[in-house]
């Protein structure tokens, strides 16, 4: 019982500072990410270049070619792989929004429902038009927000650990 209410508070402290680390230094935490996972695409080239030299399999050198170029543009280019995501995610919601407002529109009969439905789907067409134009202001707000989750969390978390 005493070992899981110390698990508890540590992991609750744990997700305090990495949730305080999000708030605080959301753009930066994002381009670590993207960078952490270039390096991790670089290795994994590696692994696959030896790994082509000794089996020879021309499959882990193409995957490996692709590994490594990817890798590069994550570390060199960490802000544009950052931007890249809000974008497609913006434009993703613009096209299912208007397909189903076309869709909404073609119906002949219009309930509350019908309008209440229009509604949406312009509000989420709307935000993604406003997340296609703003994709890094975008993501440190959402990088923000699970930091204050996770400050949240860490806080019942911790309310818990004390009920033990």
């Amino acid at each position: 019982m005493l070992q899981d209410k110390k698990l508890n508070t540590v992991s609750a402290i744990l997700m305090a500072v990495f949730g305080l680390i999000l708030v605080i230094w959301a753009g930066s935490a994002l381009k670590i990410t993207a960078i952490v996972i270039g390096v991790l695409l670089l290795l994994e080239a590696v692994a696959l270049f030896i790994s082509y030299f000794q089996d020879k399999e021309t499959p882990k050198l193409i995957e490996g070619i692709v590994s490594a170029i990817i890798g590069l543009v994550f570390v060199i280019k960490p802000t544009f792989i950052v931007s890249i995501y809000p974008f497609l995610l913006g434009a993703v919601i613009v096209v299912e929004s208007i397909l189903h407002l076309v869709q909404l529109f073609g119906t002949s009969v219009k309930t509350g429902r019908t309008w209440g439905l229009i509604a949406a789907n312009v509000v989420l067409l709307i935000l993604g038009i406003v997340i296609m134009f703003n994709p890094f202001t975008t993501m440190t707000v959402l990088v923000r927000v699970s930091g204050i989750v996770m400050i949240i969390d860490a806080f019942l978390g911790l309310l818990f650990g004390v009920q033990l």
